[in-house]
């Protein structure tokens, strides 16, 4: 049966009006026996608290609750100030701002985990899907990258799936546009149905009247959203209890949350690579960069492939215990010395000695020395393989710095600057890049 998720993005602090459509979805779904996702922003936890909004939290207590950043739009977000060349001064602050934002929201609603995260409109980076996996929260809900019909896409150590349907179309379309889809829907693993609460109770989002392009001068100083009519509130509420009342009818579907996706995943999580087995990977992979399987289907992504190299090269026990490694964070096609012409020629030992340098890979590197030469990424894992196949002098030619799969339409045309509620100033070259370069952690689930 396909796994059904409600998702919401609980993020209007501004208007208590989106209170109720909060609350009132916690109800519906609790009085049909059902779990929802709240996606909820730091600041609109922090406003509950302030204004005693005791019916809601109750209401709540049924739900998950999951994390939607501190502060959302206000400027700059997540992927602003992602937008650093100095990644780890910008991991550190997305560190200390949502550390602080999960303990509010947790705090709040009187919760010990989150289980997953959404980005707030078009910004996500690099920084924040890994930086959310290091607070606990390891499944990214609405994620740009494909999820394969709700089966998943593991990519920066999280496992992305992606917003499939909205629920706000029911105010526009009814029920038509989800009955044309059921058959299908009901062949699929999983089908994350999402809304913003206060787009059901209101006509504009808070952002978009609040701080399009720029923040106001004084925090505070909103200006509200206007309301949609009680009888426009009141057929969306109708339509949502119809909706679930078919999917349950339809007998493919079955209800579900992020806590239990990720228990469900969880054997897939830390795997086991022995040495044995890593040789023919390496060869697969540097014939093609790409993740690679064994036989008993256990899937490896590129940097974990480079990372149990090293490991292996840097006289490390055996199994590799395949887990958390990035990928680049700086420019891998920016320095290489292998000639596009001919081949470059290195010592065994030289390559050995470089690799030991880099236990443990916490991050796949951008450039590698080597001797006197200076390698890429898929250089250096090239020159690896065929250390490990006994070579003794290593003869690489000019090949691909980055996997396969930055070639992928999510990831290769992925622009993030120009759109949504971003400053017009501002540019993301930076951040769009370090998401085309961790390709290189990027396996189907």
């Amino acid at each position: 049966m396909t796994q059904v998720l409600f998702s919401f993005d609980t993020e209007d602090y501004v208007n208590i009006e989106a209170e109720e459509a909060v609350l009132r979805l916690a109800q519906t779904l609790s009085d049909e026996d059902i779990q929802g996702c709240f996606c909820v922003v730091g600041e609109v936890a922090a406003a509950w608290r302030q204004r005693n909004s005791r019916a809601v939290l109750d209401a709540l207590r049924a739900h998950e609750v999951d994390a939607h950043t501190w502060r959302h739009s206000w400027h700059p977000n997540i992927v602003e100030y992602g937008e650093d060349s100095d990644w780890d001064g910008s991991l550190a602050r997305f560190l200390r701002e949502e550390r602080y934002a999960f303990d509010l929201v947790m705090d709040v609603c009187d919760r010990e985990r989150i289980w997953a995260f959404v980005k707030p409109g078009n910004s996500l980076s690099a920084q924040g899907i890994y930086g959310y996996t290091l607070l606990g929260a390891p499944i990214f809900g609405d994620s740009f990258v494909a999820a394969n019909a709700g089966r998943g896409t593991w990519y920066c150590n999280a496992l992305n799936l992606n917003y499939d349907f909205s629920l706000e179309r029911l105010q526009d379309y009814g029920m038509t546009p989800f009955e044309e889809r059921f058959d299908e829907w009901a062949t699929w693993e999983r089908l994350v149905l999402y809304a913003h609460p206060c787009k059901l109770v209101l006509t504009e989002f808070w952002d978009a009247q609040n701080v399009f392009h720029h923040n106001p001068p004084t925090w505070g100083d909103w200006v509200p959203s206007p309301r949609r009519t009680r009888e426009e509130v009141e057929r969306f509420f109708g339509l949502f209890r119809e909706l679930i009342q078919r999917l349950k009818q339809h007998g493919g579907f079955e209800f579900t949350t992020y806590e239990p996706v990720w228990r469900e995943y969880q054997a897939n999580i830390h795997r086991q690579l022995p040495q044995e087995e890593l040789l023919p990977l390496l060869q697969r992979a540097a014939r093609e960069l790409t993740w690679q399987t064994t036989a008993d289907g256990t899937g490896f992504t590129p940097a974990e492939l480079f990372a149990a190299a090293v490991h292996v090269l840097a006289g490390r026990p055996d199994p590799f215990p395949a887990w958390g490694v990035m990928g680049p964070v700086d420019d891998p096609s920016a320095q290489s010395d292998v000639p596009a012409q001919g081949a470059l020629t290195l010592a065994a030992q030289d390559v050995q000695r470089a690799a030991a340098t880099l236990e443990p890979v916490v991050y796949v590197p951008a450039a590698i020395q080597v001797g006197r030469a200076t390698l890429g990424p898929g250089d250096l894992l090239r020159a690896m393989t065929q250390v490990l196949t006994g070579a003794q002098e290593i003869i690489l030619e000019q090949g691909p710095q980055m996997p396969k799969a930055a070639e992928r339409p999510d990831l290769a045309h992925h622009r993030t600057s120009g759109q949504w509620c971003h400053p017009p100033e501002w540019t993301s070259e930076i951040v769009d890049s370090r998401l085309r370069w961790q390709a290189w952690t990027l396996r189907p689930a």
